[in-house]
């Protein structure tokens, strides 16, 4: 990105190391955040921008290893990327301090497997109740 977007030295801070941003069309910036660090970079852009909107938490499985991305709608858009480490992957919960996170997490803990480390109630949103297979967005085990 040619300039520094408004949000750069709040997510800077709260990352504690200086950004790699790439750009996408419209506008759109992604970041690589450590789950480790989601916390205090979500806090910092809701503190500096307490309008801040989530629009969508994305995820794929790249190699074995499950991605989510953050979709914020902040200037021209910024998203989070964020690897989920383990087995299960898992990063930690935005819900008890962002309400509307909630859903957006279940989805992402069902289709997924995402075990979010402090949501309050991660039972099953899409998938129903007496699921026995794994989640559905992920390879079948030897097919990775």
């Amino acid at each position: 990105m040619s300039e520094r977007p408004v949000w750069w030295q709040a997510v800077e801070a709260a990352v504690g190391a200086p950004l790699a941003v790439d750009a996408v069309g419209g506008g759109e910036a992604v970041i690589d955040v450590a789950a480790e660090r989601l916390l205090a970079t979500v806090s910092a852009l809701r503190q500096a921008w307490p309008a801040l909107h989530l629009t969508a938490i994305t995820g794929l499985s790249i190699g074995g290893e499950v991605v989510l991305l953050y979709h914020l709608l902040l200037d021209g858009g910024l998203t989070l990327r964020v690897r989920c480490p383990g087995a299960p992957p898992n990063a930690p919960s935005l819900a008890p301090s962002w309400p509307a996170v909630n859903w957006y997490e279940r989805e992402a803990h069902d289709l997924l497997g995402v075990a979010f480390k402090g949501h309050p109630n991660l039972a099953p949103l899409l998938v129903a109740r007496d699921w026995t297979g794994g989640p559905p967005l992920l390879p079948v085990e030897g097919e990775r």
